[in-house]
């Protein structure tokens, strides 16, 4: 067993919480119970689902990577903890093993009383990444969701709950939250970026503030109150689906780039408009707002822009941005290198690397006969995941990427032969590489 704690074998667990190990087995199977506080870091890997008891904490240092096998996970029983403090350099990740077959199972907060404190943390490639059943608050802030299933399920069943996401991102990654009774969760959107990923809200109250939503994003919900204020909808054929209005609604000062009919219902509302919103490159992810943008001071005039710099204007910002001193911050970190597209191509084609072999970075090419979702990635010569250069929607046209032999948590990676696959709709691609130190 490689993960922390105690094999369960007819024993019986008696917490404050009246939980009792039988009720493991007999709800999610044989696991491992941590029965005392816990620390993991490093690279641990976990074989067994991880039972963590009322009263304990489970602590995951910054910096740790740990992997899930298929169909594993962590379950938090009531009155325990998991404590994850990464930090924007050294952020904990959660991956499954092998994100090529079936997804691990994620992490299920058992109420009442079970806590999460995450901050930088990265988890990919679950089933369900977080789930929450008969839990009445939960915050998270800096987390990014990549490639799973569902970020967030709830099956609220009988309290009223408050969720609050700030400055998260959530990429191919859906929001499902249902509500089986007349308990309503209090769903808080603000300052995150939705990169094909959907939001599903039934019954409850939504409020979404200061987000930007990419490609094939969309909100879907039947609520009985509805706030979307100071938000940014770009590269969506429909962007809402919210049936009939809510009983209270406010949906202002947004920007979509492209309207379909349930847009052109509220165009009429204070604040909204359709426009390019001007990112300063939306291919490398970059979602800061150019100095010509539309969307800078057009949000809602009575919203704090306290935070965003002094030169910024006399409103806040629209998008994820606003109200930050990333405000007005308009060229990339990270300047991309793509080929702007002139002629669309008549094929789709990967290209090999150049240099090859390289030290320190290379550049990648390729080219899209048309637009779609593109999946450019690297892995190891065992087939192990290693950087993902380009998870998004993109238009038809050429395109160049550099990659500097750094893996997605920063560090450099050995010498050796690495492959790169290209992936867009049906057409995959894949070619070899050479790293020399």
């Amino acid at each position: 067993m490689t993960s922390s704690g105690i094999a369960i074998d007819n024993i019986t667990w008696d917490t404050a919480y009246n939980t009792v190990a039988v009720d493991i087995l007999r709800n999610y199977g044989v696991g491992t119970i941590i029965h005392s506080d816990t620390v993991w870091s490093g690279a641990p890997v976990i074989d067994q689902n991880v039972h963590v008891m009322g009263g304990v904490t489970l602590t995951v240092q910054a910096g740790t990577e740990v992997s899930f096998e298929s169909g594993k996970g962590v379950i938090l029983m009531p009155g325990s903890r998991l404590n994850v403090p990464g930090s924007k350099n050294q952020p904990v990740v959660f991956q499954s093993t092998d994100s090529t077959s079936n997804p691990w199972q994620g992490i299920l907060v058992k109420g009442p009383g079970a806590l999460l404190n995450f901050r930088h943390v990265i988890i990919r490639d679950a089933d369900k990444a977080i789930r929450v059943k008969k839990r009445f608050e939960l915050t998270l802030e800096n987390i990014t969701f990549i490639n799973n299933q569902y970020a967030l399920d709830v099956r609220n069943e009988n309290k009223e709950a408050l969720i609050q996401f700030a400055k998260c991102k959530f990429r191919e990654s859906k929001i499902d939250i249902l509500n089986t009774n007349n308990k309503k969760v209090q769903l808080a959107i603000s300052h995150c970026i939705f990169e094909n990923s959907k939001l599903s809200s039934f019954n409850n109250h939504l409020q979404l503030i200061n987000n930007t939503f990419i490609g094939t994003s969309q909100i879907s919900s039947r609520q009985d109150i509805l706030i979307l204020k100071n938000n940014i909808f770009y590269g969506m054929t429909e962007h809402l689906n919210i049936g009939s209005p809510p009983e209270i609604y406010e949906i202002q000062y947004n920007c979509f780039s492209s309207l379909a009919n349930q847009e052109r219902l509220y165009l009429n509302q204070p604040g909204n408009f359709s426009a390019d919103p001007q990112f300063v490159d939306e291919q490398m992810g970059e979602y800061h707002l150019l100095p010509t943008s539309p969307c800078i001071d057009a949000g809602d005039p009575e919203a704090d822009y306290s935070q965003e710099p002094v030169s910024n204007g006399g409103r806040i910002n629209l998008g994820c941005y606003g109200n930050t001193a990333e405000a007005a911050t308009t060229v990339p970190k990270n300047p991309s290198t793509r080929k702007k597209p002139i002629v669309t191509p008549q094929a789709f084609e990967l290209f090999q690397n150049y240099p090859n072999p390289f030290n320190p970075s290379t550049t990648i090419s390729y080219q899209l006969a048309k637009a779609g979702k593109v999946e450019l990635t690297i892995y190891n010569i065992s087939g192990q995941k290693v950087k993902t250069l380009v998870h998004r929607h993109q238009p038809a046209g050429s395109y160049e990427f550099d990659w500097d032999g750094r893996n997605e948590n920063g560090a450099h990676v050995s010498s050796g032969v690495y492959l790169y696959r290209l992936k867009t709709g049906t057409f995959v691609q894949t070619r070899k590489m050479t790293l020399l130190r």
